[in-house]
C-alpha cells in the first residue's frame, strides 16, 4: 500500500509538471514570434486613357460662296534684283514641290527706263505658267502732284493728284499696261495706287475715297490695256470703297476691290458681290518674331498667317497676295537670318496647303466644325473638293469630314515638318484623319 501511495504521488507530480511545461510552450514570448505578412493586395489594373473623340466637319456643297480667283506675293520693290526663273519656278509651278502661286504683284517703277528691268520675269511666269500679274504704283510724276514730291509727305505737305491731272495720270497707267503688253508680259490688272489712304516719307500719293471714286469715274475708261482695280486701302477700310461702289457709272470702269490688313480691315466689303466685284488681299505682312525670336515663334506667326487667310476667305474675298515672296520671313529664303537663297521656308509650305490645292476657279462652299480649336473651310473644284483644315491645339485632334469619297488624300505642315501625308480612312459617313497639333492641313476628296 505504501507503494501504491508512493507511485501515485510520483505519478501526479510527473502530470503537473507535464502541464507545466506544455502551457508554457505553446505560445512563444512576442519576441520570438513568427512575423506574419499578409499578402499584397493586387493593384488595379491601370484605366486605358480614352480615345480622342471625333470631330464631325459637316460639308454642303449646295451653299456656294465665291470664287476663288488666286494667291501671290510681290516681287522686289526696286528697280532691280528681281526673282529669278528658278525662284519663279519654285512660287508659280507644281512640280517638284513648288507652291503652285498664280499671281505676281510688280510696282511700277517711276523711271520709266527702268520698266524694261520687269520683263523678263514678268514673261517667263505668264509664258510658263499663265501668271496674272498685278502691277501697282507707289506715286506718279512729282509735278502732278500738290507737294511737287515723289514721296507721300515732304517739305511741301501732303501730296495728291492735282485734279487737272487725271487724265495724264490714267493715261500714264494705260502707258505702262501697252508696254508689258507689247512685251509679251501683258498685265492682269493695275492699280489705282498703294495705299492712298497712307501718307509715308517715301514713295506715295494721297487719295480721299471721293478721289478716288471720281478719278474712276472720271477717267477709268481710259485704261484698256489691263483690267483696274481700286486704290489699295492700308486697311481695307469699308468706307473707302463706299462712294465708288455706290455709282453705277463709276462701277463700269474698274473690276477689282483692293486693299491691304495692316491693323485690321478683314469684313465683307457692301455691295462689292452685287456690282460683280472681285475683292483682293492685295498685301501683309508679319515679321515681328524676327529678328531675335525662336523657331517656336517664327511658327506661331506663321499659324497667325494660316488663320488670317482663313479668316479672308471667310469673307468672300477672291485672292490673297503676301508682301514679298522671297525674304527670310517669306516664301523664298533670302540668305539673311540664317535662311537659304531661293529656298523654300516652312511658311511658304504653310501658305502651299492654300495655293497647291485651292486652284484659281475653285469655289468656296460651306463649312462647319464644332471644335472651336479646328478652322476649316472647303472648296469645290470641277473632279475634287479640297478641305483645308487648321488645327490650333496643342494637341493633335481626330476629324471627320462628311464628303463621300472614292479616294482621298491629304498632307500637313507643321513646325517640325515642312510638307508629308497624312493617313485617310475612307468610311460610310466620311473621310476620317489625325490632324498633328499646331498645323495646317488639306484633305484632297474625289
Amino acid at each position: 500500500m505504501k507503494r501504491l501511495l508512493t507511485f501515485i504521488i510520483f505519478a501526479s507530480c510527473v502530470f503537473s509538471l507535464s502541464a507545466l511545461l506544455f502551457s508554457c510552450t505553446k505560445e512563444a514570448p512576442p519576441s520570438q514570434q513568427e512575423e506574419i505578412i499578409p499578402e499584397p493586395e493586387p493593384e488595379p489594373e491601370p484605366e486605358p486613357e480614352p480615345e480622342p473623340s471625333v470631330t464631325t466637319v459637316i460639308i454642303n456643297a449646295q451653299n456656294e460662296h465665291q470664287i476663288i480667283e488666286g494667291w501671290g506675293a510681290m516681287n522686289n520693290w526696286g528697280d532691280s534684283n528681281y526673282l529669278s526663273e528658278a525662284e519663279l519656278d519654285k512660287l508659280f509651278g507644281l512640280e517638284g514641290g513648288g507652291l503652285g502661286m498664280n499671281i505676281l504683284r510688280i510696282r511700277i517703277s517711276t523711271v520709266e527706263s527702268n520698266w524694261q528691268n520687269l520683263v523678263a520675269g514678268c514673261k517667263y511666269a505668264y509664258t510658263k505658267y499663265g501668271t496674272l500679274i498685278l502691277a501697282s504704283p507707289w506715286t506718279m510724276k512729282a509735278e502732278w502732284k500738290s507737294n511737287g514730291s515723289l514721296k507721300g509727305k515732304d517739305t511741301g505737305g501732303t501730296g495728291s493728284l492735282l485734279t487737272e491731272h487725271y487724265e495724264d495720270y490714267a493715261l500714264y497707267l494705260e502707258q505702262f499696261a501697252a508696254y508689258m503688253k507689247d512685251q509679251g508680259a501683258p498685265l492682269y490688272a493695275i492699280s489705282v495706287q498703294n495705299e492712298p489712304d497712307w501718307t509715308p516719307d517715301y514713295e506715295g500719293c494721297s487719295w480721299s475715297a471721293e478721289q478716288n471714286h471720281a478719278f474712276i469715274r472720271d477717267c477709268g475708261h481710259l485704261i484698256t490695256s489691263a483690267r483696274l482695280a481700286s486704290g489699295e486701302s492700308l486697311q481695307m477700310k469699308p468706307g473707302f470703297y463706299k462712294p465708288l461702289l455706290a455709282d453705277g457709272q463709276a462701277c463700269e470702269n474698274f473690276d477689282i476691290v483692293a486693299g491691304h490688313i495692316y491693323g485690321g480691315g478683314i469684313a465683307q466689303i457692301e455691295n462689292a458681290a452685287q456690282r460683280g466685284k472681285s475683292v483682293w488681299m492685295t498685301e501683309h505682312l508679319l515679321n515681328d518674331s524676327w529678328p531675335s525670336g525662336t523657331a517656336a515663334e517664327h511658327w506661331k506667326e506663321t499659324m497667325e498667317m494660316v488663320k488670317e487667310i482663313h479668316n479672308c476667305m471667310m469673307v468672300d474675298w477672291n485672292a490673297y497676295i503676301w508682301w514679298y515672296a522671297k525674304r527670310y520671313y517669306s516664301m523664298l529664303g533670302d540668305g539673311e537670318q540664317g535662311t537659304k537663297s531661293g529656298k523654300i521656308l516652312p511658311r511658304g509650305h504653310a501658305f502651299g496647303q492654300f495655293s497647291r490645292y485651292v486652284r484659281p476657279g475653285y469655289v468656296r462652299i460651306d463649312a462647319d466644325c464644332s471644335d472651336q480649336t479646328i478652322l476649316c473651310s472647303a472648296y469645290k473644284g470641277e473632279d475634287c473638293t479640297a478641305v483645308v483644315l487648321i488645327n490650333t491645339a496643342s494637341v493633335s485632334k481626330k476629324v471627320k469630314v462628311g464628303l463621300k469619297a472614292a479616294a482621298a488624300s491629304a498632307t500637313y505642315t507643321s513646325s517640325s515638318t515642312n510638307k508629308d501625308t497624312l493617313t485617310c480612312s475612307l468610311e460610310e459617313d466620311g473621310v476620317g484623319l489625325s490632324l498633328p497639333a499646331g498645323s495646317i492641313s488639306t484633305l484632297i476628296v474625289k
